[in-house]
């Protein structure tokens, strides 16, 4: 629950500054709902459940566990839907250096709002121009809450078998040249959020 929502002031405050600026509840509402309505048109929504062990090296050796990969980073970060401010935002949130481009999978977490696709496409080609692209809502659908998991969870499946994954559509994404030894998974939320999930392939699957 967010602190507005629990103040009672400053939701008050907050109600205030809407009839101020001349958009009333009614009027935010029609807003959420056109906002919704474009969001549904574009995108086709899936299904999706993903079940993730995250655990430290130790632990899983003291089990004798097998890793299926290393989780490096994940970050996140919301604001103004500015294309602009948005572009900047997310390729702030991407990994730097590590593997070779061309040994560095991205799974794209679009949710296929053409202008945010357009936009991921843009900052990814310029960061990784040689790295294959899987946008994995093509096979799965769009997961919402579930998309990042299910993102990190196919990542770690294909690092650890060094998988070659093939395009999953050939008019937009081209084969891969070599195994992933790194992977990178990306969000970009259909009303709001960014965010970068970096995953490393382990060894022999022992941390």
């Amino acid at each position: 629950m967010s602190r507005n929502a629990r103040s009672g002031h400053n939701v008050k405050a907050k109600a205030i500054s809407n009839r101020k600026s001349g958009v009333g509840p009614i009027g935010l509402a029609a807003r959420w709902f056109l906002s919704l309505a474009f969001v549904l048109v574009a995108l086709i929504v899936g299904s999706v459940g993903a079940f993730l062990i995250l655990e430290s090296a130790e632990h899983a050796a003291a089990r004798s566990a097998l890793a299926y990969a290393r989780l490096v980073s994940a970050s996140g970060d919301r604001g103004k839907r500015d294309a602009e401010r948005t572009a900047a935002r997310f390729e702030a949130l991407l990994p730097q250096g590590g593997s070779a481009s061309d040994e560095t999978l991205i799974l794209s977490g679009a949710a296929g709002i053409k202008p945010l696709l357009d936009m991921e496409r843009s900052v990814l080609n310029k960061r990784f121009p040689d790295a294959p692209v899987r946008a994995y809502g093509t096979m799965l659908g769009h997961a919402f809450e579930a998309q990042v998991p299910a993102g990190v969870a196919l990542a770690a499946g294909a690092l650890s078998r060094g998988a070659v994954i093939p395009p999953f559509d050939f008019g937009e994404e081209r084969p891969a040249s070599a195994a992933p030894r790194r992977a990178i998974v990306t969000a970009i939320g259909h009303l709001h959020a960014e965010g970068a999930c970096e995953l490393e392939a382990v060894d022999g699957r022992r941390l």
